[in-house]
């Protein structure tokens, strides 16, 4: 597999590897560093709890969150991106490895 420039700055390696570490894990492990009850306060509570019960509790691989912080690490993770937003989370994380890469 190949290792990407977030392989060496994330610990742990790239968002394959934390995917397969993660495996048949119930819940995020990820869930004190990722702020997302800071991004879902515009959100009704019924959609907020929904967001929460499919990607918090059980599907974390799938969100876009997840995706995010361990791919660039959690600094780099707007608190306004909602899991569901998996295209804008791969946008920044490209843009975020173009600038490392300038670096």
């Amino acid at each position: 597999m190949r290792q990407g420039i977030a392989s060496l700055m994330v610990p742990g390696g790239s968002f394959q590897n934390r995917v397969e570490q993660v495996g048949q894990m119930s819940g995020c492990p990820y869930v004190r560093e990722c702020g997302l009850p800071a991004g879902l306060e515009g959100l009704s509570k019924s959609m907020a709890a929904a967001y929460q019960q499919a990607y918090c509790q059980s599907e974390c691989q799938q969100c876009a969150r997840y995706r995010a912080g361990v791919e660039l690490g959690w600094q780099y993770v707007p608190e306004s991106l909602l899991p569901i937003e998996m295209e804008r989370a791969e946008r920044i994380i490209e843009a975020i490895k173009l600038k490392w890469a300038k670096s």
